[in-house]
């Protein structure tokens, strides 16, 4: 049975009645029908398949979509969405041919071919006809060849843009209507995204023989710790303060990191209006680090945001949880932090002091609530304690969360000669032999590198470890005085250290691991 005679015999187009016997006689099917007979009609009634024409007669209400009805399709299209994503990516990284998709709607289809109108030469006419396009197919058949994957690629573009488009207004209708609901689904779609990254780039791996890598690695970013702004003499508005900010900048240096612990470092960065030239990032701090009163309920997160963003005189970029609060439930924390987040205290979530597993579960739990999840985490790292690259970092990478690390030359001491090792200024799990024996190998390394022994911690931590700037992973450096600053920011700009002085830093590391 044909198609035509399925349906009604009458129906209507752009609002004018037509007859089915019109469509069956007419040479331009496509002009009642749409460009595909199983795909939507276009230009009248884009978005409707043919049963629409079929029921030309039902009423308004009928046929009107209710808020249930659209809400349940909108979840089966987000569902089919990431069903093909999956199965792409998939195929992807098994090296099997990706199908080509019609992402319209939800009438998509898989493209196999273009659809055939109207009827076919017979094969004398057809040799008879085009017997000159043959020679000149047969000139072409090897350019065409070559720009078939970019015709292709441009096909696959433009569909996902008007896919796009059309995905995209529709969920900024729906963060209107539930905002904290929206921001949950942009959550898991970041990390459904993630996720298709990571199976692509394995199976590229598998075929390539390379180890897993999702990014092209960058050098770390530079971020400056302001632990001794306006504690220290240099270090205040009167004196050296502004010098310091200038080498900040002249290196471009962007962010300077504080903390509600660090005296009175967010104070005076607001004194000088620092947010005005730098992100600034701070962190919820204990008021003091006994475990013994807690401090982080979600009243006292809410008002310590306040009163941190008072200091600052401008929102935080990253606002972090300088640690655990042990007496205090992680949930009733997270709801404070959202809370600080709704009304813009900061733009990301940073964590400080977290186990793995702790980690694990602040973010499962925020993306379950709908809240910011963890974008940041700040430790400690540095060539003589690299326990994270084993026991932090792979949660962190498959969470997405970049790592920026403190203390890059070991709070100094790669900076030390053997000699200051041994003096009592020095902390006395320092002055053990087996870091003496470290300290003294590493000064050997960076003479014969003929570098200093600062700017080689700070050269390898950049260029060399397992941060990655292009995950967002930076170091968190500091300095006693102006001039050094620009020293270490110098240092760091000459770029890698070379492979001899590299494999002297692993052995180093593994020599201390072991002994």
């Amino acid at each position: 049975m044909d198609l035509l005679s399925t349906i009604r015999k009458t129906g209507s187009r752009g609002g004018v009645n037509f007859s089915w016997d019109e469509v069956a006689n007419s040479s331009r099917r496509e002009n009642y029908l749409g460009h595909s007979l199983k795909a939507p009609v276009g230009r009248w009634q884009q978005g409707k398949d043919l049963n629409w024409y079929a029921k030309a007669g039902a009423s308004a209400a009928n046929t009107e979509e209710t808020q249930e009805e659209r809400e349940a399709r909108e979840r089966k299209e987000e569902l089919r969405k990431i069903k093909e994503a999956e199965e792409d990516a998939l195929a992807r990284a098994l090296g099997l041919p990706v199908k080509q998709r019609d992402t319209t709607g939800a009438n998509a289809i898989e493209v196999t071919g273009k659809r055939q109108v109207g009827p076919t030469a017979g094969p004398d006419e057809a040799g008879e006809t085009h017997g000159d396009d043959r020679e000149r197919h047969g000139r072409d058949r090897s350019r065409r060849h070559r720009d078939g994957d970019r015709l292709e690629r441009n096909a696959r573009h433009r569909r996902r843009s008007r896919s796009g488009s059309r995905d995209r207004d529709r969920e900024a209708g729906e963060r209107r209507r539930h905002p904290s609901r929206s921001r949950g689904k942009e959550h898991r779609d970041r990390r459904v995204r993630s996720r298709e990254r990571e199976v692509r780039d394995e199976g590229h791996d598998r075929a390539h023989g390379s180890r897993k890598v999702s990014m092209m690695r960058q050098p770390a970013a530079i971020i400056f710790g302001g632990t001794r702004i306006g504690n220290r003499e240099l270090f205040k508005p009167e004196t050296s303060l502004e010098s310091f900010l200038g080498v900040l900048r002249a290196h471009n240096v962007t962010t300077i990191d504080t903390a509600q612990a660090y005296g009175n470092s967010e104070a005076t960065l607001g004194q000088v209006r620092a947010g005005e030239r730098f992100t600034l990032d701070t962190k919820w701090s204990p008021p003091s680090w006994t475990e013994t009163t807690p401090w982080a309920s979600q009243a006292r997160i809410i008002e310590t945001a306040d009163e941190s963003i008072q200091r600052l005189g401008t929102p935080a970029g990253t606002f972090y949880l300088h640690k655990m609060d042990p007496l205090t439930p992680l949930a009733e924390t997270l709801a404070g932090v959202n809370e600080a987040y709704r009304r813009r205290r900061f733009r990301r979530l940073g964590l400080s002091g977290f186990p793995p597993a702790a980690v694990a579960a602040a973010h499962e739990h925020c993306i379950t609530h709908g809240y910011p999840p963890p974008a940041v985490y700040q430790g400690g790292y540095n060539p003589l304690s690299r326990d994270k690259e084993a026991t932090l970092l792979p949660t962190l990478r498959r969470l997405g969360v970049a790592f920026h690390a403190f203390s890059p030359a070991a709070g100094g001491f790669l900076g030390k000669t053997p000699a200051q090792q041994a003096s009592t200024t020095c902390a006395p799990y320092l002055r053990e032999e087996r870091y003496a024996r470290a300290l003294g190998r590493w000064n050997e390394l960076a003479a014969a590198e003929g570098v200093g022994a600062a700017e080689m911690a700070y050269r390898w931590m950049a260029h060399h470890s397992a941060l990655d700037g292009a995950r967002g992973d930076a170091l968190v450096i500091g300095a006693s005085s102006p001039e050094q600053l620009e020293e270490t920011l110098t240092g760091i700009a000459k770029g890698p250290l070379s492979e001899e002085a590299c494999a002297g830093i692993q052995e180093i590391w593994e020599t201390l691991r072991t002994s």
